[in-house]
């Protein structure tokens, strides 16, 4: 009976043991872009899209000049991020000071940024916004209604990643400090 109640300890500790280090190693690893700051699949996607596929190809308005271009035409000049933001979103208030404090002086200068916000919102953005005033940053508008049918972003701020094909490298909805400049220059 002695010898039955050790085996039963001994498995217990090891199971344990097992069970938390397989906890922790799991963790880790899904969480290597909070410890290594260098892995995009440590960011978030609750949109329908997926990595390495095309994005939807639809107009959007250039907030300066009231011109119409498209997506693939936008991101055929040069690697491009999408930020879709709205005024009323803190976190894209947020993102935008974390883009133009943190990231944009490590970002690679061929990458060009794209803020795209509802056609009827634009109307009524201050001037002074942040969100206007990212520095080398484009302003678009699009009717959000169509964007989300074809994308599936529903969540404002929401970063997705293009090369000049339009092929998504990464999207990251919602603001998570784990993004970095390292993250989007290796993924574009």
């Amino acid at each position: 009976m002695r010898h039955f109640i050790v085996k039963a300890i001994i498995g217990s500790i090891l199971v344990f043991v097992g069970v938390g280090g397989g906890i922790y190693v799991g963790t880790a690893l899904s969480n290597r872009g909070i410890i290594g700051g260098d892995s995009a699949g440590a960011l978030t996607n609750s949109s329908y899209l997926e990595i390495g596929t095309k994005f939807p190809d639809y107009t959007l308005v250039d907030h300066e000049s009231g011109q119409e271009i498209s997506i693939a035409k936008l991101a055929a000049q040069k690697p491009t991020l999408l930020l879709f933001v709205s005024s009323a979103c803190g976190a894209c208030m947020t993102m935008a000071a974390y883009m133009r404090d943190k990231i944009i002086d490590d970002l690679d200068r061929e990458i060009q940024i794209v803020m795209i916000y509802n056609l009827e919102e634009l109307e009524y953005m201050e001037d002074n916004s942040i969100l206007l005033n990212i520095p080398g940053s484009r302003i678009v508008g699009t009717n959000r209604h169509e964007q989300i049918q074809q994308d599936g972003i529903y969540v404002t701020p929401t970063l997705v990643a293009l090369d000049s094909e339009s092929e998504i490298k990464f999207i990251m909805t919602g603001f998570s400090r784990k993004l970095n400049a390292q993250i989007i220059n290796e993924s574009i």
